[in-house]
């Protein structure tokens, strides 16, 4: 999907919610893309999207399932039919193809771990908060090659504060969602040191974008080593990898081929 599609999706369905009466903000790259504009034509320029991503209040599930498909959506039959999953996939056919997709993650953004958003969700207009937005990232336990320019996106344009969101990345909400799980805190540490190795490594990364980088990310792991930790997470540490410390993520396929 071209850019400039995914994000006309994207604004198509929060604008057909919006008129619904329904909450939802973005997620994943497009979401990146919209809150990185002045990374467009350099760290984003070779970035393209398969779906377009969004959080919702699963008490609105019903509600956006019915705005979708009156947008001439089909929702995905096996999410479709339990009706307590909090994830749901819409798919619109374009040509004869399943060109439009719609993924929907209801009051958490679970993946790898489980980030729960219900509280925060509607802090920004459009996307969710940029801290939750830069720990979905960080939190696959297999980040991908789209996820580094997306990282290195956000952290380039937008600094970390105490505490306050907007066009900032509120760094005390990640300390203290790492510090009460100690699975989230050891996935987002790992790619902390990944995402380091492949910005100093890079061939095509500006000198001054990599020493930014490696500051940011310098600040980032010293805050987390010295943030306060939950007895629940200092129990986990003793079992330590033992026990899997992450979700497995099943792969949702395609209605069909076609």
């Amino acid at each position: 999907m071209e850019n400039s599609s995914a994000v006309s999706l994207a604004y198509e369905i929060l604008n057909a919610a919006k008129t619904g009466g329904v909450q939802m903000r973005l997620t994943g790259g497009v979401a990146v893309w919209i809150r990185c504009p002045d990374l467009r034509n350099e760290i984003l320029k070779d970035r393209t999207f398969k779906d377009v991503d969004f959080v919702a209040f699963l008490k609105d599930k019903e509600r956006i399932s019915e705005i979708l498909k009156l947008k001439k959506f089909t929702p995905h039959p096996v999410l479709e039919a339990d009706p307590y999953s909090s994830y749901s996939r819409f798919l619109r056919k374009k040509n004869n193809f399943w060109e439009d997709i719609c993924d929907i993650n209801y009051d958490c953004i679970a993946y790898n771990h489980k980030i729960n958003i219900k509280k925060r969700l509607l802090i920004d207009e459009i996307t969710i908060p940029l801290a939750e937005l830069l720990l979905s990232k960080l939190q696959a336990v297999e980040i991908a090659l789209q996820d580094i320019s997306d990282l290195q996106a956000l952290i380039l344009e937008h600094n970390f504060a105490n505490n306050i969101d907007g066009d900032k990345i509120n760094i005390s909400l990640i300390t203290k969602l790492c510090g009460i799980d100690w699975g989230l805190e050891k996935t987002v540490k790992k790619n902390i040191e990944s995402l380091l190795k492949l910005t100093l490594d890079s061939t095509s990364l500006e000198q001054s974008y990599k020493m930014i980088i490696k500051n940011k990310l310098s600040f980032l792991t010293s805050q987390l080593n010295n943030g306060p930790k939950s007895l629940f997470w200092r129990a986990r540490s003793f079992i330590g990898e033992k026990i899997k410390w992450y979700h497995d993520v099943d792969p949702i396929d395609n209605i069909n081929d076609n």
